[in-house]
């Protein structure tokens, strides 16, 4: 798994007050998840609510230990922390693919088989279901 480590942040125009862009280099976007000797990425909006998301899925991590046993529990508890504070896409553009997602990847087991999983976390609509 790879990641850059830009973001990109929408800004306000001093005087014509139009909403532009600016890259910021230097964030985590691929970070370990030690429990499970798996991984997790990010892409898309550069902060959850106020807090970047770099820092958002760091905490979210530690926090949530206790939590997860397996990629699904976490993926399950991603899903669940995210749709509280991530608002529903409003503009139609976006709702195929979504503003923000996350590539959780890892091995479960599987029959007695370490077998590699991987799951998108994202908020666009479903390719698997309605």
């Amino acid at each position: 798994m790879v990641a850059d480590s830009a973001i990109t942040m929408d800004i306000i125009m001093p005087i014509t007050r139009v909403i532009g862009h600016r890259v910021y280099f230097g964030a985590t976007k691929l970070r370990p998840i030690p429990k499970l000797e798996a991984g997790i990425s990010f892409w898309g909006e550069g902060q959850i609510g106020d807090i970047d998301t770099d820092v958002w899925i760091l905490n979210f991590i530690q926090r949530n230990e206790e939590n997860y046993e397996s990629l699904e529990d976490f993926a399950s508890l991603l899903q669940d922390e995210l749709r509280e504070y991530v608002p529903e896409i409003i503009d139609p553009q976006d709702l195929r693919y979504g503003t923000l997602g996350f590539h959780l990847a890892g091995y479960e087991n599987h029959n007695d088989d370490m077998l590699p999983t991987f799951w998108h976390i994202h908020n666009g609509q479903s390719e698997t279901t309605p």
